[in-house]
This record gives C-alpha cells, structure tokens and sequence, in this order.
C-alpha cells in the first residue's frame, strides 16, 4: 500500500485538501449584561437595582434554556440589585423607627 497523507506539505495528488472547521462564537445574553450593569448602578434612585433584580432571574433562566454565555453577569445582577435592595429596606426601616 502507499503510505497515508501525513498532513505535513501539499496534500498528494487527488486528494482533497483539509480544512479545519470553523470557530462557533458562543453569543452572551444581552439580558445578563443588562442585569449586571443596572445592579451596578442600584444606587441611582434604588430603580435600576430592581430592574438589576427581574433582568437577571430573566437572564439565568435564559441561559439554562438557551445555552448562551452570561449566567455569572445574570448572577452577579441578581447578588449586587439584591444587595442595593436590602440597603434601601434597611433605609426605610430606620427613618420608619426613627419618627
């Protein structure tokens, strides 16, 4: 028999060059992306935090169906938008009891 093609140089004669397969791009939920910066910026009027909050359960949920990137930012969201959140109850707990 004659040997195989190596892979090395020009494929022989009559055989069909190889190509490698093309590079998936795996896409990253915008919703998680959203998530993450509203729980970023909760402090501005406490609104985007909740928006932070519904974004991100939105997001994960997305991302178990789907398989898309952006489950850690969906996470990071919820954490950071929950957080803001809590802050504000403290806030409004402390000027309730204070009056």
């Amino acid at each position: 028999g004659t040997p195989g093609y190596l892979g090395y140089g020009y494929p022989p004669p009559g055989m069909p060059p190889y190509y490698y397969p093309g590079y998936q791009v795996r896409r990253t939920n915008g919703l998680a992306v959203a998530a993450l910066v509203c729980g970023i910026c909760g402090f501005l009027y406490f609104i985007p935090a909740l928006l932070g909050l519904i974004f991100g359960i939105i997001a994960v949920r997305q991302t178990k169906r789907d398989g898309t990137d952006g489950r850690g930012m969906a996470i990071a969201g919820i954490a950071t938008g929950s957080v803001w959140l809590g802050i504000l109850l403290v806030i409004i707990i402390a000027v309730a009891s204070s009056n």
